[in-house]
């Protein structure tokens, strides 16, 4: 990887903490266990993933989506995993 997109993909990743931060979220609330943030890309695969992760985790294991576009459809997410933590793209937090 090249300086640059190192770069780059390091002021992405601070947008994106900060985010997290600024909503409450960290430092990560985990009590006895592990919080995941799983970045929703991807609509076709997103419920796939969090069922998955859902289905194969304990009640220990905590799991947030962050979409990673604007018009990510996060309502059908919301309704089918009613609880978990989902929160749209903010553009000003990417860098």
């Amino acid at each position: 990887m090249s300086d640059s997109n190192h770069s780059v993909r390091n002021e992405r990743l601070a947008g994106r903490y900060s985010y997290l931060e600024r909503e409450g979220l960290l430092p990560l609330p985990v009590q006895d266990g592990i919080t995941v943030v799983v970045e929703l890309r991807y609509a076709a695969w997103a419920g796939e993933c969090l069922n998955l992760l859902q289905q194969h985790s304990g009640a220990s294991i905590s799991l947030i989506g962050v979409a990673m576009d604007t018009d990510f459809p996060l309502k059908p997410l919301a309704e089918a995993f009613p609880g978990r933590s989902l929160f749209p793209m903010n553009p000003e937090n990417m860098g």
